[in-house]
């Protein structure tokens, strides 16, 4: 595992969860309570959408803090060379099959000359 990243989201969660432990503390009411039960008893899917949101907003801060853009920018420009060597490959390849193929037809041509001219030399002899 990557233990720079795993450093980095690790410090990205305790700030999150400090942020969350200080405004919870100090707005520690019974309505926020009956609030946060609610949400906490909710799966995402069926939260209100502001509260997705909110929830969009810290996966945002995640991204962000772990470099998304630029990795994601790494990834795709991999991607592209991957890509392009699949492509050299296949050229070589195909320039390889038609080389052995090639080799192949000279070869069977080469033992026909080789045969033809053993025929006329024992001909030759013959006579």
């Amino acid at each position: 595992m990557n233990e720079e990243l795993i450093e980095t989201l690790a410090h990205f969660a305790h700030s999150v969860w400090a942020n969350w432990t200080w405004y919870m503390l100090s707005h520690n009411d019974a309505e926020h309570q009956d609030r946060w039960r609610r949400q906490a008893h909710t799966n995402y899917e069926a939260l209100p959408d502001a509260e997705q949101e909110s929830d969009r907003a810290i996966a945002r801060e995640w991204l962000d803090e772990i470099g998304y853009d630029d990795l994601a920018a790494a990834l795709r420009a991999e991607r592209e060379r991957v890509a392009e060597l699949e492509t050299e490959w296949q050229q070589e390849h195909t320039e390889r099959i038609c080389l052995e193929e090639r080799v192949k037809y000279l070869g069977t041509r080469l033992e026909s000359e080789i045969d033809a001219a053993m025929e006329a030399a024992r001909k030759e002899e013959t006579c």
